[in-house]
């Protein structure tokens, strides 16, 4: 695919710098003959001002004001086809003249399926071959390039004033042509905008991607190669010693399991601290026996551990592999997205308790799954999230730059090699670096909108713990003591304990 590496006026460039690439290497030498067409037409096509047979452009004293009618009969004397207008080389060579063809005919059809019509004058008969999509997404870098260029060059502009279509009509196309693209492939808003911290008036801008593919070759990695360090890491272990530790940072208990001596010794080396940083004292005789949703459940860690308590546990992962490892010790596990918490069986019941560990900032509409997740708890109930913040790797600008390197990757091994190439200048293990490259959204979320999720969701209680960690507590729904009218249901309009705290959110 070829694509632009500069925006500078194209008059200005020589025919050895035309800036062709080909799959982002600069090989473009691979497509046979290219170079030399471009070096043959660069200096002789509309770029000049001079007529070429090839495309029937007329001479600039033939072509009149609104003359693109004039010019597309000229295009059919001489069979020359659309497709052949919007291929690379006619790009390069007469950019007024490929962006015409693409804005006039992407605004022209106002029918619902105008896109699957847009297609098939380019002979593109099934949008939902893999091929067509393809094309799309290409159609869509063509007219961008198109845009750059006559933007950065007062003659393409000038010819395409001629054809009767101002800049205006161009950019109208190109916003039609980047929102049919991004059906397809979902902008980023981190790599294509600039957009790191979440906001909630972004709720809604963003579409859902394939979720099961997010995280599933960090769980897929740990099942396969449990000796690695993939396997050893501290998010995947799950023997006793592991889980004193979370027991210990969670409820206070120490030594809850047994662990012996050499066993903690095992421990103790792999450990780089993940399990001993929730820093909150829960009252452990609340979670014993009680119905807990593990969210996001990843390789079953919180699930393993809430089970060792007491806890009956529902634990439910986007990704099959996170799904096969958790399954191995509670059966009540489930493949699905947080967005499809509510189809789960007796979602309606409620939780005591709700865990979101690691997820909410890796969706593209944070907020709405801090709702749904909410919505899951009862009365009473504690739910637990953690979501990175800007103090957090995942806010600094280089991880967003081994971000977009990571998914230009294509196969698993160049994956891996780059992750144990890069992973100490990154400041971290290979696993956690992982963790940290594989997802398509990568927020960070200010305290203060996490405080307001607390808020405006029916919390009475709300703890940051340790750095980018919360906790919250659900109050009780209060039965109304006044009608519509303002008249007393009942004489019982105090307080009481057994009703819960009603007031705002503490601290």
């Amino acid at each position: 695919m070829l694509v632009s590496s500069s925006s500078a006026s194209a008059q200005k460039r020589s025919p050895s710098h035309v800036g062709a690439c080909v799959d982002r290497a600069c090989e473009a030498a691979e497509i046979p003959g290219l170079i030399p067409y471009l070096e043959g037409h660069f200096s002789k096509g509309c770029r000049d001002g001079h007529p070429t047979t090839r495309h029937a452009w007329p001479a600039e004293d033939e072509l009149k004001v609104d003359g693109y009618f004039e010019w597309m009969e000229r295009l059919d004397k001489e069979a020359v086809s659309w497709i052949e207008m919007i291929s690379w080389e006619s790009i390069y060579e007469c950019p007024a003249a490929s962006c015409a063809i693409l804005a006039t005919h992407s605004l022209h059809h106002q029918a619902r399926d105008s896109k699957e019509v847009f297609l098939s004058i380019f002979g593109v008969k099934n949008f939902d071959l893999e091929d067509s999509k393809l094309f799309l997404l290409d159609v869509a870098q063509r007219m961008q390039f198109c845009y750059d260029e006559i933007l950065s060059n007062a003659h393409q502009q000038d010819l395409f004033v001629k054809l009767g279509l101002i800049v205006a009509v161009l950019e109208l196309a190109l916003a039609r042509l980047r929102s049919w693209a991004h059906e397809i492939q979902p902008r980023n808003p981190h790599h294509e905008e600039g957009r790191l911290v979440w906001h909630d008036h972004y709720s809604g801008l963003y579409p859902p991607v394939n979720y099961a593919e997010q995280f599933d070759l960090q769980w897929r990695l740990a099942l396969e190669q449990p000796g690695s360090d993939f396997g050893q890491e501290s998010s995947v272990r799950l023997d006793n010693c592991s889980m004193n530790d979370m027991i210990a940072s969670t409820f206070g208990r120490q030594n809850f399991l047994y662990c012996n001596e050499s066993a903690r010794e095992v421990h103790e080396s792999l450990e780089r601290g993940i399990s001993q940083q929730n820093i909150v004292t829960l009252d452990i005789s609340r979670f014993m026996g009680a119905t807990a949703l593990d969210v996001g459940c990843g390789f079953g860690r919180w699930t393993a551990m809430l089970q060792h308590i007491g806890a009956k546990v529902t634990s439910v992962d986007a990704s099959p592999h996170a799904v096969i490892s958790t399954r191995r010790f509670n059966p009540d596990t489930h493949q699905m997205t947080l967005f499809e918490l509510p189809t789960l069986e007796n979602f309606e019941a409620g939780f005591d308790t709700v865990i979101c560990w690691g997820v909410l900032h890796h969706t593209h509409d944070p907020y709405k799954g801090f709702k749904i997740v909410a919505s899951a708890l009862r009365e009473g109930g504690f739910l637990f999230i953690q979501v990175y913040n800007d103090r957090a790797k995942a806010g600094f600008h280089y991880t967003q730059s081994f971000r977009t390197r990571f998914h230009q990757l294509k196969t698993i091994d160049e994956k891996v090699h780059f992750l144990r190439k890069t992973h100490r200048a990154a400041g971290a293990d290979v696993f956690d670096h992982l963790d940290g490259m594989m997802t398509f959204y990568n927020w960070v979320v200010h305290e203060q909108t996490v405080r307001t999720w607390f808020l405006n969701n029916g919390f009475a209680d709300y703890w940051k713990v340790w750095n980018y960690k919360y906790l919250g507590r659900k109050r009780a729904v209060l039965d109304p003591v006044r009608d519509d009218f303002g008249v007393l249901l009942t004489d019982n309009i105090g307080e009481s304990v057994e009703e819960g705290r009603n007031y705002p959110i503490v601290g």
